[in-house]
């Protein structure tokens, strides 16, 4: 009767031996092994404050990490360099990986660390060089049932690149395929991130923002107080360049990607809606220079030629505020034009069975010189060769003395009084040009003149903007008479500009004809 519990204790007394041994010796050994085998070039480093078993699941953890690892490629070198005061698996199936199998982890996770990347040039090893690499070409998959970062600061540097911030990042069903090429599918994912900035991403800007959230189970990225600095003055941008280049200066109260579908992020950018709110704008241009040559492609190319699939149901801006400075050749003084109360649909934003020219519709309404309502509303069609569109646009009543801050710097002309009543515009193009027709009211308008007016052709020289009415008429009642547009395309010129430029032939035939009607 008393074998049974012999054996029994027998059992037990080998099992406490085994986990005694593994008590003893299995750290140092987990250790010694992660330091040699992680080792990849010469220089690199692993250092593990401590190595804990865990048993029910079987894993591991591991404290005060320090590492320094390296990476050559053939012409740069990535570095990995930091600290993590926590770093655990469990769940790992040991027996499989030493078969070969899949690797499999119940659970992954780091806490409280540091980690930079480093990506600098690099001079390959002499082909005599005595080192060869330990690691080999991972096969098959890597399956993380959970994955879980939490409060870790990062930060990447590439020449004069720089990107740093605070991340906390969980992964639901992770798995990396190695077989060809380096392939990913996930489960549920939640990243938070804090404090972002990122120096020379884009030349001659610094961005950063304040707060970073994603969840893939609701379908939601938000960024918050997102900044687009210029690290150079106007000055400086202007003298950098040879040809006209616009300097912006932007901020965001939030950005918003809402409905996102996770599930295709392998395949491009799928979404319900894009929504920019609260946006603050400061464009500066200086006009002294020529534009650069080439074909600036209209919008709906851009999206039908976009180098991933979009689909997003439309872009929404919400209380957007826009202001406009230019450098004027032989004026002192900058051209000033301010709008607000910016709101805008675009709506698809697609290319997704389109080849030449996306299908999209603009409808947009903003406040210029905090007087005068603006409506603009557009369409590109789909799968034109010639990307054409069609505009239709509104101004509704307001001052023309608000306008002077531009037109002054930009014509001489100075408005004493009067009022714009009403604008209304149609016109339809392409690449190459634009035709339509304006109807437009003012009445009660005065104003000061260029002094070298006298100098030129009166109608070879009507300056640019909304003052130019008063130029040849005082009074003009809204009616079914047109200014005609028409306008052969700079194809320097981007979209907005060439808009602008096309009603303006629109505004010299209305003023030439109103003229030619009140001296008969």
């Amino acid at each position: 009767m008393k074998k049974p519990y012999k054996v029994l204790l027998g059992l037990l007394f080998i099992i406490g031996l085994l986990w005694l041994s593994l008590e003893l010796f299995a750290a140092s050994f987990i250790r010694s092994s992660l330091q040699k085998n992680v080792r990849y070039y010469p220089s690199d480093t692993l250092k593990i404050g401590a190595v804990n078993l865990t048993y029910f699941p079987l894993g591991l953890e591991l404290r005060n990490l320090d590492f320094d690892l390296h990476q050559p490629a053939d012409t740069f070198m990535v570095s990995w360099r930091g600290k993590l005061s926590l770093a655990r698996v469990k769940g790992l199936n040991w027996l499989g990986v030493l078969r070969g199998e899949d690797i499999q982890v119940e659970l992954a996770e780091a806490e409280e660390g540091t980690i930079h990347w480093n990506i600098s040039p690099h001079k390959p090893a002499s082909k005599d060089s005595s080192f060869t690499a330990s690691d080999t070409k991972q096969q098959g998959r890597f399956l993380v049932q959970k994955l879980r970062i939490a409060n870790m600061n990062m930060s990447l540097e590439r020449d004069s690149l720089a990107i740093g911030l605070s991340a906390s990042l969980e992964v639901d069903s992770l798995w990396l395929n190695q077989t060809d090429s380096l392939r990913w599918n996930t489960g549920r994912v939640a990243l938070h991130s804090a404090h972002a900035s990122f120096k020379n991403v884009l030349e001659d800007y610094d961005l950063s923002y304040s707060l970073l959230d994603f969840d893939s189970d609701d379908s939601l990225l938000a960024i918050h107080d997102f900044h687009m600095k210029p690290r150079l003055s106007r000055d400086q941008f202007a003298d950098k360049y040879e040809y006209m280049k616009v300097q912006s200066d932007i901020t965001v109260h939030e950005i918003r990607l809402e409905g996102i579908d996770i599930k295709r992020a392998n395949e491009g950018v799928f979404a319900r809606a894009l929504v920019v709110d609260s946006t603050y704008l400061d464009i500066y241009q200086d006009t002294r220079k020529e534009r650069k040559p080439g074909r600036v492609p209209l919008p709906s190319q851009l999206i039908a030629e976009a180098p991933i699939a979009i689909h997003i149901d439309s872009l929404l801006v919400k209380r957007g505020n826009l202001i406009y400075h230019e450098k004027v050749k032989d004026k002192k003084e900058l051209a000033f034009l301010e709008g607000d109360e910016l709101n805008a649909k675009v709506f698809p934003i697609s290319n997704i069975d389109d080849t030449l020219s996306a299908d999209m519709q603009l409808r947009s309404r903003i406040r210029f010189m905090k007087e005068a309502e603006t409506t603009l509303n557009a369409r590109f069609f789909r799968n034109k060769p010639d990307h054409d569109f069609q505009v239709t646009a509104t101004m509704g009543s307001a001052s023309m003395k608000s306008f002077n801050p531009i037109l002054l710097p930009m014509t001489g002309i100075y408005i004493k009084s009067g009022q714009c009543q009403k604008i209304n515009i149609s016109m339809y193009g392409n690449d190459y040009s634009c035709k339509g027709d304006m109807n437009l009211a003012y009445r009660d308008l005065k104003i000061a003149l260029p002094a070298n007016d006298e100098e030129r052709n009166f109608f070879e020289n009507i300056a640019e903007g909304l003052g130019n009415l008063v130029l040849v008429n005082t009074h003009n009642d809204y009616s079914d008479d047109n200014g005609r547009i028409y306008y052969e395309r700079d194809p320097r010129r981007p979209v907005v500009n060439y808009w602008w430029k096309a009603m303006e032939t629109g505004l010299k035939d209305a003023l030439i004809r109103f003229h030619k009607n009140n001296d008969s």
